[in-house]
């Protein structure tokens, strides 16, 4: 399953997945990376202009203005990325105690980065999603196609889940590399299965 794995696994009662801590540390590292580059490009670009006048300024000050909120944001993307390296990223499917838990997955908005682990009430979850999606790429193409299995839960929350890879023209897969995952969570939840 790509970066994850199983940590606890009983038949029709509870299957737990996790990501790789070490997956997340390497992520973690590469937005360090981010932050330190606009920084440091930043703080160098205003360093060698301060005591410049004239046209030179109005180019490189707002350049290093961008690098600074770069910096910021990649602040409030390292504490959200902390986060999930020393917690981990769960997905959790449990009848004894009835809950679903997980990330949820991202929405493309600033809340994104605070975004806790969601747990829910069993009876919240409405459906297993396995996804499937396909560059249709001709003969010979290097195009990708991927699966993506969620949890769909009430009120239009979704929870993030472990992804496929496969080359476009073998797209199938990608899917039958989850389908057996999906499938189980689906049973033990009692819940439908939606490719």
């Amino acid at each position: 399953f790509g970066s994850w794995r199983v940590v606890a696994f009983v038949p029709g009662t509870r299957l737990l997945l996790e990501t790789s801590r070490a997956r997340e540390a390497r992520e973690l590292g590469r937005k360090l990376t981010v932050l330190l580059a606009a920084a440091v490009l930043g703080g160098a670009l205003l360093a060698a202009t301060w005591n410049t006048t004239g046209d030179f300024r109005l180019v490189t000050w707002p350049v290093a203005a961008l690098l600074g909120i770069t910096a910021l944001f990649s602040l409030a993307s390292i504490a959200s990325q902390l986060r999930r390296t020393v917690t981990g990223v769960p997905l959790e499917v449990s009848s004894q105690p009835p809950r679903v838990r997980g990330v949820p997955e991202a929405k493309g908005s600033l809340a994104d980065y605070a975004a806790p682990i969601l747990e829910r009430d069993l009876s919240a979850l409405r459906a297993v999603v396995l996804a499937v999606h396909r560059d249709p790429g001709g003969p010979g193409s290097t195009h990708r196609a991927f699966a993506r299995l969620s949890l769909e839960l009430e009120g239009g929350a979704t929870l993030q889940g472990p992804e496929a890879f496969a080359p476009a023209l073998a797209w199938d897969d990608a899917r039958d590399r989850l389908s057996p995952l999906a499938a189980e969570l689906a049973r033990g939840a009692k819940v439908p299965l939606r490719i």
